[in-house]
């Protein structure tokens, strides 16, 4: 029963990373220029004349970078929790150690959005772009907070060795 649960999760995992690259992408000027607000520091509560506004990027190139870093780490995700997920399906009545080594993907896969929304939205957009400051900056970090502690618990559990 226990394997089927994280065959579950990993599906979920997938599942997410393919709505949220989705999502990414059906409203792309719109994220975009979300992205580019962002990094320009446009909606800052606080004195942008200070030091700090100096980490403002205004540069389009870096800008659609910083977007195709977001929509491809769940992409990434997406993908490589799927193809786990059914090597998973594939080792469920295995012995524990081929069932472990299908959970490889997976674990992969949740890592690097896990990296992504700690990198890309707690540390870069957080603290060097000061996102907190701005109207909307709490609501995207509280959400980029849950996403991460998600995946991560899920990794975690599913990561547990199976007998």
């Amino acid at each position: 029963m226990t394997r089927f649960v994280k065959i579950a999760l990993a599906g979920a995992m997938s599942l997410w990373g393919l709505l949220g690259v989705m999502g990414n992408l059906s409203h792309y000027s719109v994220n975009l220029e979300f992205v580019a607000g962002v990094m320009a520091m446009s909606d800052q509560m606080l004195d942008t004349s200070a030091w700090w506004a100096a980490h403002a990027i205004t540069n389009p190139v870096i800008v659609n970078i910083g977007f195709a870093f977001i929509y491809l780490s769940k992409l990434a995700t997406g993908i490589l929790c799927a193809l786990g997920a059914w090597r998973m399906w594939q080792a469920r009545a295995a012995d524990g150690a081929s069932f472990q080594r299908a959970k490889t993907l997976v674990i992969l896969g949740a890592g690097i959005s896990i990296f992504m929304l700690f990198f890309g939205f707690i540390i870069i957009s957080g603290i060097w772009f000061s996102m907190w400051q701005a109207s909307y900056g709490l609501a995207i970090h509280q959400f980029a907070f849950i996403y991460m502690a998600a995946l991560a618990l899920i990794a975690s559990y599913v990561n547990v060795k199976d007998d």
